[in-house]
């Protein structure tokens, strides 16, 4: 955020939603949609929301923990946050004053983990570790620009077809693929 022409406070949310259902389907309305039950919530040091269910039916559980930094030009800026705590939801409010030709950047780092998950001794611990030890944005966008730079010189089709968009869609399957039967 760059305040070229105010000065003021300007308010975040930053929050984990463990009560989503599956209800934008009209073929699905009338199944029961809640599929989650919430197994644990909280907050790590000042900068960590996190939040850990299961599925209802297989017992699969999962966990996902957000770290929010909040940076004044390239400094790490400390900021008063307000814990918000609901059942099915965990989240932080914060403030920040800025004045006119301020910057500042809220960095939201997220991982996310489940019980299916190879080499792990349990999902919350790991999605809590790595959210805490992760870089910050700029290396994370080095690191997956890098990674998917190595995937594509292995797995591209390139060659001639009848045009330019038949590459482009042949691509497209490829990169869904790839996300889609990810080694992660």
């Amino acid at each position: 955020i760059l305040a070229e022409n105010w000065s003021g406070k300007v308010r975040f949310h930053s929050g984990i939603d463990g009560g989503v259902e599956n209800t934008l389907v009209r073929r699905y309305s009338d199944l029961d949609n809640h599929h989650l039950e919430q197994v644990d919530r909280g907050f790590t040091g000042e900068d960590m929301i996190w939040l850990q269910a299961e599925t209802n039916q297989s017992h699969i559980r999962f966990a996902a923990a957000v770290r929010t930094r909040v940076f004044l030009g390239n400094r790490s800026f400390d900021v008063e946050r307000e814990k918000i705590e609901k059942e099915d939801y965990v989240a932080q409010e914060f403030e920040i004053e800025l004045e006119e030709g301020d910057e500042a950047r809220v960095e939201k780092i997220a991982s996310l983990f489940c019980s299916r998950d190879r080499a792990i001794a349990e999902s919350l611990v790991e999605a809590r570790d790595l959210a805490g030890r992760a870089r910050g944005f700029p290396g994370l966008l080095d690191d997956h620009v890098r990674r998917w730079s190595h995937l594509w010189e292995r797995c591209r089709i390139s060659g001639q077809a009848d045009s330019e968009r038949t590459m482009q869609i042949l691509n497209l399957h490829i990169y869904h693929l790839l996300v889609t039967v990810s080694t992660h």
